[in-house]
């Protein structure tokens, strides 16, 4: 049986995601709450299997605060975030949460269900149409925010893997957030410290933050490439 939350404003979505997931009878929703830091609580107490977390402009940065704190209190809890809309700002905002994937309310229940299965083996699923959205519109754009050559040393994956240290995440997590193995990460570390000539994940922090380049992700580079370990696509 799989355990889950539902994080989401609207009681009437709730209620019907909640009908949606346990129409199989393999699915169980332990608790349905508000969107809300006080909801992290529940969910650390509950300690389901997947949260399933609504998220919406403007409050992308709320959501995705929401969903950081779920995964930092718990090792073991998927998120799969939950939008209106095939939208890639909600997309992009997830894979750099340390959520599961992305889905648009208005999928099949099917598809629904395949998404937390998905999540609950330790994997990524984003819809198609969005992950196409995505690759579409960071395709087109190659060149980072900001001006520091340092960064121009970086692959498009390796750029993303910086963020994600700098966000606070360990190798295991930013593993799972972009679907790769966490040994490749550590490569792609040793190859980013190489690169900028520091020897420490608190001096590689520091970097990001000291040269203003916390959001040059959102800017530059593809998904298909920070999501793949270079020879697979994302997995949709």
């Amino acid at each position: 049986m799989v355990r889950l939350a539902v994080i989401e404003d609207s009681e009437l979505l709730r209620t019907g995601l909640r009908v949606a997931l346990e129409a199989g009878g393999h699915m169980e929703v332990v608790g349905e709450f508000s969107l809300s830091e006080a909801a992290v609580s529940d969910v650390e107490r509950l300690r389901p299997d997947v949260v399933l977390l609504g998220m919406r402009r403007p409050d992308l940065n709320r959501s995705a605060a929401i969903c950081r704190l779920i995964r930092s209190a718990s090792s073991v809890t998927r998120v799969l975030v939950l939008s209106p809309g095939a939208w890639e700002d909600e997309a992009l905002t997830s894979i750099l949460s340390g959520a599961s994937g992305h889905v648009s309310i208005d999928v099949p229940g099917c598809e629904l269900v395949h998404a937390v299965r998905v999540a609950v083996d330790g994997g990524a699923h984003f819809e198609k149409r969005v992950a196409e959205r995505v690759l579409d519109r960071l395709g087109q754009s190659r060149t980072p925010v900001g001006d520091s050559p340092e960064l121009g040393r970086l692959s498009a994956r390796e750029r993303v893997v910086l963020s994600m240290l700098a966000d606070g995440r360990n190798n295991r997590e930013i593993a799972e957030g972009l679907g790769i193995a966490t040994a490749t990460v550590r490569n792609n570390l040793t190859r980013i410290r190489a690169k900028l000539g520091l020897d420490s994940r608190t001096k590689l922090v520091r970097f990001v933050y000291e040269q203003g380049l916390a959001r040059f992700v959102a800017a530059g580079p593809a998904l298909r490439e920070a999501a793949s370990d270079g020879n697979s696509q994302p997995r949709v």
